[in-house]
């Protein structure tokens, strides 16, 4: 991968999943700054042309960096030629995919909001548990999948609940 694809590169930021999001936010202040058009007030068309690309390209990274999904995501991408053609299924331990038919099992029957926020909160401090563990096992290509795996089921099942959660709002 060349520099102008590395969206770290991009930012001026070390390949990293734990770069913090102030550091984003601090990367892509100075980068823009440095882009805008008062920058550049004499500038001719093909280089006004030229700083917006890099600002799109700049805005565009830091969209795909900012959040910790797709962060880890592009990182998978990035330093596992492939990854897009893996079948995270078989990295998932059967004991989670049992773990995850319970919380459907459960989901199925009728609970207050209380309990579906309740349950939303701790399948956030499991999400960031899985995150967590991403850090300590990078250089595991089979554990690093197995957490991303994970995330990927939490993230789906989170999802259903915040529908279900949105649906008892509005009745309310």
């Amino acid at each position: 991968m060349n520099q102008q694809e590395n969206y770290f590169a991009i930012l001026g930021l070390p390949v990293s999943y734990d770069v913090s999001v102030e550091q984003l936010n601090q990367a892509l202040y100075e980068r823009l700054r440095l882009a805008h058009p008062d920058q550049h007030a004499g500038a001719g068309e093909a280089q006004r042309q030229l700083l917006e690309q890099q600002t799109r390209n700049l805005n565009h990274a830091y969209t795909v960096l900012r959040n910790k999904p797709t962060r880890l995501q592009y990182l998978l991408q990035l330093t596992h030629p492939g990854f897009q053609s893996i079948d995270l299924h078989t990295y998932v331990p059967n004991s989670f995919l049992e773990q995850t038919m319970e919380w459907h099992d459960w989901l199925a029957q009728s609970h207050s909001i209380q309990e579906l926020e309740a349950r939303l909160m701790e399948l956030e401090s499991m999400e960031e548990t899985c995150y967590v563990h991403c850090l300590s096992v990078r250089d595991n290509t089979p554990a690093l999948l197995t957490s991303y795996a994970q995330i990927k089921f939490i993230q789906r099942f989170k999802q259903q609940l915040q529908r279900i959660i949105r649906e008892h709002e509005s009745y309310e």
